[in-house]
């Protein structure tokens, strides 16, 4: 599967599976810890319980109800066959989900994930985000101050596909006025405006366009397919720049 089929994204998790795991050969992995008490227990051996990335993997399953009387979403979610399994996780934690979870889903013969994403970092100017460092970003105190839809906008788009994304407080705000403010909230205002001067605030769709429309219209017609194929390979932050480009033609 890792050599055939697009299976973990971007490529360079993939390889560094296969390169670092796969290829050396697989080792035996412990599921069991003694060293502490947290965990749940193993009932053959009480002084020891399970590894966290034993049953911390099951939760997706667990979760959607499987291996109980209620087990509808696990149904329509994982086990039916046009479900597609997709996980997106964070790249610290991509051999868990490639190595270990997709062994224990076979050895239960249960549908493994198709895809699986390890998205990159979100760094703190040119470092890792560190309590130690104090450069620790809290998603409450931005959305509090900027609104939760700026700080969407910001993370997805500056989030790129296989590379490391930045943060600093400048780069937000100036992201903030330079996409949002001057490109949207811009045709946004000018829209409004020239709908109260020309049409008294009512829109009514008279199928009135010139030539000069076509371009503008192939162009919003033909963004909805390539967003879709961005999508489908999960890169979002791409979609998002083509959807402004659209915003930008309109201004």
């Amino acid at each position: 599967r890792y050599e055939g089929e697009k299976v973990i994204y971007p490529v360079n998790r993939k390889n560094e599976m296969l390169n670092t795991f796969i290829k050396p050969g697989l080792e035996d992995l412990c599921v069991s810890r003694t060293s502490f008490s947290r965990g749940v227990p193993i009932r053959e051996n009480p002084k020891h319980v399970a590894y966290v990335w034993l049953d911390a993997l099951c939760n997706y399953l667990s979760a959607l109800g499987y291996g109980t009387d209620h087990d509808e979403l696990y149904q329509k979610f994982w086990a039916s066959e046009e479900s597609e399994i997709i996980h997106v996780i964070g790249a610290d934690i991509t051999r868990f989900h490639t190595i270990y979870w997709p062994i224990m889903l076979h050895a239960l013969n249960l549908p493994i994930p198709k895809r699986i994403f390890g998205h990159p970092w979100l760094l703190f100017g040119n470092d890792k985000m560190s309590k130690s460092k104090g450069n620790i970003v809290y998603a409450d105190d931005l959305v509090n101050k900027y609104g939760v839809d700026a700080i969407r906008y910001y993370l997805i788009h500056e989030m790129p596909f296989a590379s490391d994304g930045t943060f600093t407080n400048e780069l937000l705000v100036e992201s903030i006025n330079s996409n949002l403010a001057n490109i949207l909230g811009n045709l946004v205002n000018r829209t409004i405006g020239m709908i109260n001067k020309y049409f008294n605030g009512v829109v009514e769709n008279k199928n009135i366009f010139e030539e000069v429309d076509d371009e503008l219209k192939d162009l919003v017609l033909d963004t909805k397919d390539i967003v879709d194929d961005k999508m489908e390979n999960l890169k979002i932050a791409d979609s998002l720049d083509i959807i402004f480009d659209i915003f930008r033609r309109c201004n």
